[in-house]
């Protein structure tokens, strides 16, 4: 799904982000600046502040661990609202058996 901005969301996850009432138009300008920056500024700036900042380093190794609980806890609360509201979220729906809660193979 592309947004009106032209930027690809993860799942599709668009409708379900104005279901639940965020209006986009407030956050506009930092997505723009994040998913437009060139490959050549950021990826330096990634490394340098991996490397100073353990917060930064801390947060990028939580978020690379395939074991960790809260990732997909997240992804199982999106989905239980997506459910509740309706809306559909195909990519998540597919998803599910990655991060659905053991033995149920459901949310």
């Amino acid at each position: 799904m592309v947004d009106r901005l032209g930027q690809r969301l993860p799942g599709g996850l668009l409708p379900l982000l104005k279901a639940r009432g965020l209006d986009l138009r407030r956050h506009r300008g930092g997505l723009l600046l994040l998913f437009r920056a060139p490959t050549w500024l950021t990826a330096p700036a990634l490394a340098w502040l991996t490397a100073h900042f353990a917060p930064v380093r801390v947060n990028f190794a939580a978020h690379s661990n395939p074991d960790a609980e809260e990732p997909r806890e997240v992804c199982r609360d999106t989905l239980a609202e997506a459910r509740r509201l309706g809306i559909p979220v195909p990519r998540l729906e597919a998803a599910e058996p990655n991060f659905a809660r053991e033995g149920t193979g459901r949310v």
